[in-house]
């Protein structure tokens, strides 16, 4: 079933992960392109594995090497992220020894790697030259990191139970940088607690299907503009927001194209020449597996054909980078297989008999045989008429048959209801089997026939097969341009599904500046926007000026404040995977990170109880952070008392402070009281509240910011509705005030007004006589214990 070999399809790569003496480096292989991946080594300061983070999401891999005498907590880090990241326990970590990862010996490894390009396998000086020319063999983390992942694919990948895993040297088509350094830093808690996709991901080394269905988020708003080709790598581009600015405009340039309905009939048809396509992944393994089966080489014959129809259209469009890069992949081989691949095989009669079919002419054995077969009917009705010599009279039905592999054969029903098999031993007749209350025999005549004819069915499969080996074995050498031809359509098709989205929904496009600055004027929220018609605007300006690098929001439960920030975060984010996004105008200079700390649900594959979860998430926070980082703190430290949950919260609002122009752009956002007076009084934080209207008595979220220190408008508003007693309010205001202003909060009711002021003029009496005797000690004495108890 062709549909659930797509839905199977994995991410087959395989990476080598290694750090030493303060350096990081990574390299992958990827089991369906046959390509590789490196990372030169970059020093880690402070214990950042940030790019560990970024390699294993990027690359979802179904094998991660390392060393096994390395750094325990680089390995600790490894291991928690595939239980958080991947949902995996430690099983799909191989920890290899030292020997593998020593320097000679892996720089050996890579000069002598199986690489082949368009004209069959590399000379070894060829070989040499080409890995001198891309891989710096003086990084010593790096080769050690490629050294020990070649032996683990040429020697102990047979544990992955992949086909092409099994070759003794596995061949490699490419080596290509690991463009690591240009991507904005988001973890795996940013992706699910601002609903940008789910990050989990569960692969599988026994091929099951892991799939989960996605919620509702920022990737299945995209995802239904997309096709099947681009289901797989829409994710993966997800996955790596970027701060490359060139590369931004680049996608802004395919997203123009989108939008413009003057391109709209070219889009459509562009759109599907991609339905017609197959991801990489499954084209490479039909070629890995020839047989022969029709869909598998109509298959290969479209992504060869299609492929280039679309590179030819892109030709039109030359203006557009990204066009201009796949019109460029355009090979004079590429016309050379589709003129093999239509020349050879028969396409309609394979659309017709779902089987594999070569053209008459093609390879003179295989007509010879098809044309013997094609007289065997005509033969077979001849020679029966003169088998009946052969048999006894009391037999009165015989037939004859050509069977492949058993040639022609005579064919008698049992003549009798007690036949034992001596009984079928006939004279003349050489007894085959029997079967079905039928015998087989074979007589002189079929024994002439099969010298005549020979067996023509197996010839034709035994002619066809060479053909198919041949015809594999020259695409194998020449299909690497088009593997990654159809990459790069693949790309495509996930800006066309960008493009698409901003077309229907009205997106912008953003002003990317060099300014550290988000400045984004009536901005909707992008998920919510994609599901609902109106959705209610909002402005936000953030920059490293004081008093606008941080925004402290407060406001109700329900009234739109993890909203707002979440759409702020999203916002950024579209920015930086090159997407338009859902506001009037949007000026946002680029980012390093990009932090979201918003509450979900907690998980047990977490380990860890949910206090220790909050001082994880907030050390996150506070260690990986940069002047232009963007953070998102909806309701932190929210697992301890109000009391210790206001000193961390204002602990961490003047860690951030004290930074200066190194200062984060932060969105907190609390419902606690009080946080002012525990800040240092050298720094002034704009609060906000989110905006509300009373309506008959009903209170309406507008769900918009206004600035205002604290939200007692709300509060009295809340009373007025529910409650009719207006002395009560009035009284509440007057403990509020009092409260805050820090006075005395004296009782409200006369009674005790009364017996308050009898209380002071005693004392005043009493402040101004002179005790000189006992008696009056007694008397003073008994009228202070009556006041006591009346007190009291």
């Amino acid at each position: 079933d062709e549909s659930s070999d797509e839905d199977n399809e994995l991410t087959e790569v395989v990476i080598s992960i290694h750090f030493k003496k303060g350096k990081l480096s990574a390299a992958s292989f990827s089991y369906t392109t046959y390509e590789i991946e490196i990372f030169e080594s970059v020093e880690i300061l402070n214990e950042d594995y940030s790019i560990v983070d970024a390699v294993i999401m990027d690359k979802r891999p179904i094998l991660i090497i390392t060393c096994s005498c390395g750094s325990p907590k680089f390995h600790e880090h490894v291991e928690d992220l595939t239980k958080t990241l991947l949902r995996r326990n430690s099983n799909i970590i191989r920890k290899l020894a030292p020997k593998h990862f020593e320097f000679s010996t892996c720089r050996e490894r890579v000069l002598q790697m199986n690489i082949v390009n368009n004209s069959g396998e590399m000379t070894a000086d060829d070989r040499v030259n080409y890995v001198l020319s891309v891989i710096n063999v003086t990084d010593e983390v790096l080769v050690c990191a490629l050294g020990a992942l070649i032996y683990y694919i040429n020697f102990a990948s047979y544990e992955l139970n992949i086909h092409s895993a099994n070759a003794l040297s596995t061949r490699i088509y490419a080596i290509k940088p690991m463009d690591l350094n240009s991507i904005v830093g988001i973890d795996y808690e940013t992706y699910r607690s601002l609903q940008i996709f789910d990050p989990t991901y569960r692969p599988s080394l026994k091929w099951v299907g892991t799939r989960t269905k996605e919620g509702l988020s920022l990737f299945s708003l995209f995802k239904q503009h997309s096709t099947r080709l681009a289901f797989r790598k829409l994710r993966a581009l997800m996955s790596k927001p970027i701060n490359d600015i060139e590369l931004i405009k680049r996608r802004h340039e395919v997203i123009n194209f989108c939008v413009n309905p003057r391109n709209k009939t070219v889009l459509k048809d562009l759109k599907a020449m991609m339905t017609q396509l197959k991801p990489g992944p499954i084209f490479t393994k039909y070629l890995d597996w020839p047989t022969e089966k029709a869909k598998h080489w109509l298959a290969v014959y479209q992504n060869v054909y299609y492929g280039l129809l679309f590179a030819e259209t892109c030709r039109n469009y030359t203006d557009i980078q990204l066009f201009q890069q796949i019109a460029n992949k355009i090979t004079q081989e590429m016309y050379s297989m589709v003129h093999h691949l239509a020349n050879i095989l028969d396409i309609e009669n394979m659309k017709k008999f779902d089987m594999f079919f070569v053209r008459d002419g093609i390879y003179a054995p295989l007509d010879r045989a098809k044309k013997r077969y094609s007289k065997v009917s005509a033969i077979l009705n001849k020679v029966i008429l003169y088998e009946f010599d052969t048999v006894p009279d009391f037999i009165r039905k015989i037939n004859l048959i050509y069977v492949p592999e058993m040639g022609f054969m005579l064919v008698i029903p049992f003549w009798a209801d007690d036949l034992d098999k001596e009984d079928l031993f006939l004279p003349y007749l050489e007894f085959k089997f029997c079967s079905n209350r039928v015998a087989y025999y074979k007589s002189s005549r079929c024994l002439m026939l099969d010298e005549i004819y020979g067996d023509p069915v197996v010839d034709i499969i035994g002619e066809e097969c060479k053909i198919i080996l041949a015809l594999t074995e020259y695409l194998e050498n020449h299909i690497y341009n088009v593997v990654s031809l159809i990459d790069n359509i693949t790309d495509l098709d996930c800006l066309f599904a960008l493009g698409l989205q901003a077309r229907y929904h009205n997106y912008v496009m953003p002003e990317v500046i060099e300014d550290n600055m988000i400045q984004i004027t009536n901005g909707r929220h992008p998920v919510l926007s994609g599901y609902q018609e109106y959705c209610v605007p909002s402005d936000t300006f953030l920059a490293p000026l004081t008093g606008h690098n941080m925004k402290i929001i407060t406001g109700p439960i329900g009234s739109g404040k993890t909203l707002y920030m979440k759409q702020v975060a999203l916002i950024a984010y579209m920015v930086h995977i090159g997407s338009f996004v859902p506001a009037d105008q949007v000026r946002m200079g680029l980012l390093s990170h990009i932090h979201g700390r918003i509450p979900t649900s907690e998980s047990i594959m977490s380990y860890s109880s949910s206090l220790l979860t909050e001082f994880r998430r907030i050390g996150a926070v506070t260690g990986n952070n940069t002047c232009r980082s963007l953070i998102v703190l909806d309701e932190v430290v929210r697992c301890t008392s109000e009391i210790d949950s206001l000193a961390m919260l204002a602990s961490l609002v003047n860690h951030f402070l004290t930074k200066g122009n190194n200062c984060p752009l932060v969105l907190i956002s609390t419902r606690l009281s009080g946080l002012d007076d525990c800040l240092q009084q050298d720094y002034r934080i704009p609060y906000y509240v989110m905006d509300f209207k009373v309506d008959d008595d009903k209170i309406i979220y507008e769900y918009k910011l206004k600035c205002e220190k604290n939200i007692s408008s709300f509060i009295f508003c809340a009373l007025n509705a529910v409650c009719r007693d207006k002395e009560i309010v009035e009284a509440a205001k007057q403990v509020y005030d009092t409260l805050h202003t820090g006075e005395n909060m004296l009782p409200y009711c006369q009674l005790r007004l009364k017996k308050t002021d009898r209380y002071m003029r005693f004392l005043k009496k009493f402040a101004t006589k002179d005790v000189a005797d006992e008696y009056d000690k007694i008397d003073i004495q008994n009228k202070i214990q009556r006041y006591f108890y009346n007190c009291v």
